[in-house]
């Protein structure tokens, strides 16, 4: 029987331990490092009593309560020991809520004197204690014992050349912890990219980035120096230039699994990648004068940063792109094919960085432009080969020549060159006249033909209808010619004769323009009129173009008015006035005169005009026109005294804040001083803007009428509506329907009078008028909002409960009446009475 009890006993208590209060912290040593934050969480859970628990926490020195140190509690304000106030007061430590059941201990800087047990508590809110109340974690503060240290790899590297990433890491490696090393890279302006990552544990990390390179070697370790981790960069290319960035991180173990303490990150510093195209130079050099059997020796010298990385593959050409011979980078030769000559030239590497090309026996067929192209390539990471640079080296003119010729060119000017004709001519043979600067071309053309000579060697060229394209320099060049081994002929000498500029004694073209008033506007719906005058010098038959200026003030920038094109094409520029397309005139008057008209003038047409003609002329067999010279008039004003009434313009509104879907209404009103005219004889355009609180800072258009009373409103995106209708002579009303939220902001109005001249009944526009500001504001209506779907509920909610009264009666009515019951008899009860 005992037994039975005991073990009932034991199944209860494990039963109550399983399902009772339990407090959990994370389970330790917790290993950290001195000068870092710590947080020691803490929660409880299957706990009774309110949802939101207090804690307690503590520090266990000792085995005894005497070497408890209270920290920090939810609860009491007056729970820290006095000697950890200070710390407490600070912030320094410090206790967060995260949930109503879980707390976190915090200590911002914690010390090596901080290594010791904490302990959380839980005060009883239970029915009765069953489960846990308190549990400790150990906490272990090391001294922050980790140094990194750079070494700064060479600031510039050739491309294809090898980058070593160094940096040197130092610890305190009995207390437990390890290291992992990280090499990223920033490039450009672009973040920081991680490469690759070593350790802990001697576990190897590549990103996706190195992956291939790291598969192919052209990334590997190097970790043969205790303390000092490297990452080695073979096979470089211009992309791998920028900053390098070194991070070393202490882990620890908790829980099985790895634990950051801390990282340090330090630059190893720039590295600059140097294209082999920039810093590969090419240059030919060699005895360029030969005579016919001569051996040409050219050399091309090749210079750049490191050849030990290079191949190079150099090739000698002729100007037309001919090989003579090529030496691929294995050192192997190649020469020309085919019957030429020069294909038994031959190409060696003299010492590093000079290869000389030899050809022997030079004939005149020979001569030319000689060229050296190099090909540099760079070996990848994989092995491979890639071309990082191509370059060509200058050209080098061989000539050849016969011993046995010997003659000279002359070139004499057998007239002065003048407007119509001009004659040359050159001793012995001529081979064609050419005209500099630029690049020179034969002088044989239509219009340029040689002329016959009565004298032997002697050659004429005769320029008819000459004009400025003829004008330049002129030179005679002379070649002689002997047959060619392989057929044809060969150029053996070439002589040119020094350069004889032609030039026209004429004139430099002149145009001066004067404009003049014709007709003058004395009042606004005038007419104005002013004519341009144009005075033409040395121009043959030329063609005018007209520009019209407008200026407010003379120093004021131009406005172009109206153009006409040298085919007499009239073309309005700046003027963006829809109903006064017809007032600007401008038209030909005379071969050199020209009339402009402005009908109508109004306010804002005052100012200073002007005229910018053009003189066009067309060269011979050409169609297009050329500008050869343009002129600016005087300046003409149109001034007059604005004698008409003077405007005003005010805006009210009926209330300043209404609620939503409430109607808001404003005024806006113009006010007439001075002479006012005939109530016919004035209009006003009117526009209506709405600047929003919310959204951008333009004002929105909301409603326009014209001065014929058309009104047109803006494009709406909400459920309000707007209308704009006059309300008075000189009075305007903006009604706002449904307002919403969106319609709060400033609204004003701009109004722009006209006024019809009685004398010429000519429209007038005058100054535009802007009114102040009223703001409007939409309140929210909580009522207004919460009543439909009060009122909706609580009519559900009636619906509901009658419903369900209905079929709680069906029910009882229908299905719980019993059928089974019989009264009892009354003749016992009698019975039982008499006896």
């Amino acid at each position: 029987m005992n037994c039975v009890l005991k073990t009932l006993c034991t199944v209860c208590l494990a039963f109550g331990v399983a399902w009772g209060r339990e407090v959990t912290v994370p389970a330790g040593p917790l290993l950290r490092v001195e000068g870092q934050s710590v947080a020691l969480p803490c929660s409880v859970t299957n706990y009774e009593g309110p949802r939101e628990q207090d804690f307690d926490w503590m520090v266990v020195r000792g085995d005894t309560d005497m070497d408890t140190v209270q920290i920090i509690s939810t609860f009491d304000a007056s729970f820290t020991d006095v000697s950890l106030r200070e710390r407490v007061a600070s912030g320094d430590i410090l206790i967060k809520r995260l949930a109503d059941n879980k707390v976190e201990l915090g200590i911002k800087e914690v010390k090596v004197t901080d290594s010791a047990t904490y302990r959380c508590k839980t005060p009883s809110t239970d029915t009765q204690i069953v489960g846990n109340y308190a549990a400790d974690v150990e906490l272990r503060v090391i001294p922050n014992s980790l140094v990194v240290e750079p070494r700064t790899p060479a600031a510039v590297i050739p491309e294809g050349g090898t980058v070593g990433l160094f940096c040197n890491a130092s610890w305190d490696h009995t207390l437990g912890t390890q290291l992992s090393v990280t090499w990223s890279a920033r490039k450009g302006v672009a973040t920081l990219e991680d490469l690759l990552t070593f350790g802990p544990d001697g576990a190897v990390v590549v990103t996706d980035t190195a992956a291939q390179r790291y598969a192919s070697g052209g990334l590997r370790l190097d970790l043969h120096r205790k303390g000092t981790y490297g990452l080695v960069l073979t096979g470089a290319v211009p992309a791998d230039q920028g900053v390098y960035v070194c991070t070393v991180r202490e882990w620890t173990r908790e829980g099985g699994t790895f634990y950051k303490l801390q990282q340090k990150r330090t630059d190893i510093g720039h590295v600059s990648i140097t294209p082999t195209a920039q810093s590969l130079n090419i240059s030919a050099h060699g005895s360029t004068a030969l005579t016919t059997g001569d051996t040409l020796t050219l050399s091309c010298l090749v210079g750049a940063d490191d050849y030990s990385i290079l191949g190079l593959e150099v090739a000698w050409l002729t100007a037309g792109s001919r090989v003579l011979a090529r030496m691929d980078r294995d050192g192997v030769v190649s020469n020309g094919s085919g019957t030429d000559p020069v294909a038994a030239a031959g190409l060696k590497r003299v010492r590093e960085g000079e290869f000389r090309l030899v050809v022997p026996a030079m004939e005149t067929s020979d001569a030319g432009m000689y060229l050296c192209q190099v090909r540099a390539w760079a070996r990848l990471s994989g092995g491979g080969w890639y071309q990082a640079a191509e370059k060509t080296s200058n050209q080098l003119q061989v000539r050849v020549t016969h011993l046995d010729t010997d003659f000279s060119v002359l070139f004499s000017a057998l007239a002065t060159p003048v407007c119509r004709r001009a004659s040359w001519s050159a001793s012995l043979g001529v081979s064609g006249l050419t005209r500099v600067p630029g690049p020179p071309r034969p002088a044989w053309a239509p219009g340029l033909m040689p002329w016959p000579s009565e004298e032997p060697l002697t050659f004429k060229l005769r320029l008819l209808q000459t004009g400025e394209m003829d004008l330049g320099e002129y030179t005679c060049s002379v070649s002689t010619w002997s047959p060619a081994r392989s057929g044809g002929w060969d150029s053996t000498v070439d002589q040119q004769t020094p350069a004889f500029k032609l030039s026209f004694a004429t004139k430099s073209p002149t145009l001066s323009v004067v404009a003049r008033r014709v007709r003058e506007a004395t009042s606004s719906g005038a007419t104005f009129e002013m004519s341009c005058q144009v005075m033409a010098e040395n121009l043959r038959s030329p063609a005018y173009s007209v520009l019209i200026h407008a200026q407010v003030t003379p120093s004021a920038p131009q406005r172009r008015i109206a153009s006409l094109s040298p085919e007499s094409v009239v073309r309005l520029e700046d003027w963006s006035e829809p109903g006064r397309q017809d007032s600007v005139v401008l038209l030909r008057t005379g071969p050199h005169e020209f009339s402009f008209r402005l009908q109508g003038v109004q306010v804002s047409d005052r100012g200073f005009y002007s005229c910018e003609v053009g003189a066009w002329t067309k060269q011979p067999g050409e169609t297009d026109w050329t500008k050869a010279v343009r002129g600016v008039s005087n300046k003409v004003q149109i001034s007059f005294d604005h004698t008409g009434p003077s405007f005003g313009i005010s805006i009210s509104s009926d209330t300043t804040s209404v609620y939503p879907w409430e109607t808001a209404k404003m005024e806006c009103a113009m006010s007439v001083s001075g002479t006012p005219p005939n109530p016919d004889d004035m209009v006003f355009e009117l526009r209506w803007f709405l600047t929003r609180l919310r959204g951008a800072d333009d004002p929105v258009l909301l409603a326009t009428m014209d001065r014929h009373g058309v009104v047109k409103r803006g494009p709406r995106n909400d459920s309000s509506d707007v209308s704009l209708e006059r309300s008075g002579p000189h009075s305007y009303r903006l009604s706002l329907y449904s307002a919403q939220d969106s319609d709060t902001g400033e609204y004003h109005c701009a109004a722009t009078p006209w006024i019809r001249s009685p004398a010429t009944g000519s429209w007038s526009q005058a100054p535009a008028l802007t009114s102040a500001r009223v703001f409007l504001n939409v309140k929210f209506a909580l009522w207004d909002s919460m009543k439909l779907p009060l009122l909706f509920g609580v009519c559900a909610a009636a619906f509901m409960g009658l419903l369900s009264l209905l079929l709680g009666l069906i029910c009882t009515r229908c299905c719980c009446r019993s059928t089974s019951y019989t009264p009892r008899p009354r003749t016992k009860l009698m019975e039982l009475e008499m006896d």
